[in-house]
């Protein structure tokens, strides 16, 4: 079975943000996506000509995504990395 997963790439490794299958809210996450964050969100537009896609954090790391749940609800999430 093949699932998506949103992860997080830094010079310190892979971090991994959320999964289908992974724990959320009391239940299993069934469905991802990425959620379209607002213009006042603060993400930074990654350079067309260097590379074809949108950035999905901001500048703290931060990702908003889309999940549904198996139990039926869905829901816009933050995730936010820890801090040191």
């Amino acid at each position: 079975m093949i699932s998506f997963g949103i992860f997080l790439a830094s010079s310190e490794g892979i971090t991994e943000v959320i999964r289908e299958g992974a724990r959320l809210e009391g239940s299993t996450v069934a469905h991802l996506a990425f959620a379209s964050p607002p213009n006042h969100f603060d993400v930074e537009e990654a350079q067309p000509s260097k590379q074809p896609h949108r950035k999905r954090s901001n500048r703290f790391g931060q990702v908003v995504y889309r999940a549904s749940l198996s139990d039926g609800r869905e829901g816009i999430f933050l995730f936010s990395p820890r801090t040191k």
